[in-house]
């Protein structure tokens, strides 16, 4: 009899405690090998863990835990750009993704695009405004993709879990032209609105 109370004591006490994942500071992603954003494996460390950093908002002083959705890299040249917020919504069969950097900094620009069957679009746009009237936006085409998701579809509410890498060549037509390409290599989790 006394085994069994205290067989029923462990069984209660183990199952009170929630489950919680795992949390872990991060403050730079860290940039996989281009194979890893292919596989369809979910072994990186974003997947088993909660990667956070903490927002600092200047105006208020209130800084705050918040857990990154996306990790993601963009290489235009030597410059390297992070997200680590990502919405995606469901527009009938299109899934939008909406890369930013906010709230972690001052996200000066946005990755958005674009994946439905036999469409895929990019664009990466700067957030701030430039008030010269002869400047003129550059125009994207993308010319290597590969974006793997954990589903083939997804319902709103659905958790999304997906890994990319795709180039982007960007013809700039400001005060000189000249195109450059810009590298992108990422990880999400997050739910479809």
């Amino acid at each position: 009899m006394k085994k069994v109370s205290i067989l029923l004591t462990l069984f209660l006490f183990s199952c009170s405690q929630p489950i919680q994942k795992q949390s872990k500071l991060v403050k730079t992603p860290t940039l996989y090998p281009a194979k890893n954003y292919s596989s369809k494996l979910y072994d990186e460390p974003f997947f088993k863990e909660e990667h956070f950093s903490y927002v600092i908002n200047r105006q208020t002083k209130d800084t705050s835990k918040r857990n990154y959705t996306s990790e993601t890299t963009v290489i235009e040249g030597k410059v390297r750009q992070y997200f680590r917020n990502c919405e995606v919504t469901l527009d009938k069969n299109a899934l939008v993704f909406k890369l930013t950097d906010t709230p972690f900094s001052d996200a000066r620009y946005e990755l958005k695009f674009v994946k439905s069957p036999g469409v895929f679009e990019a664009k990466y746009n700067q957030t701030f405004s430039i008030t010269d009237s002869s400047y003129k936006k550059p125009v994207f085409k993308v010319i290597d993709k590969n974006v793997v998701l954990d589903k083939d579809t997804y319902v709103k509410g659905e958790l999304l879990k997906g890994k990319f890498y795709f180039q982007i060549a960007a013809s700039h037509l400001w005060e000189s032209e000249y195109t450059d390409t810009i590298s992108v290599y990422g990880f999400v989790k997050t739910i479809v609105k």
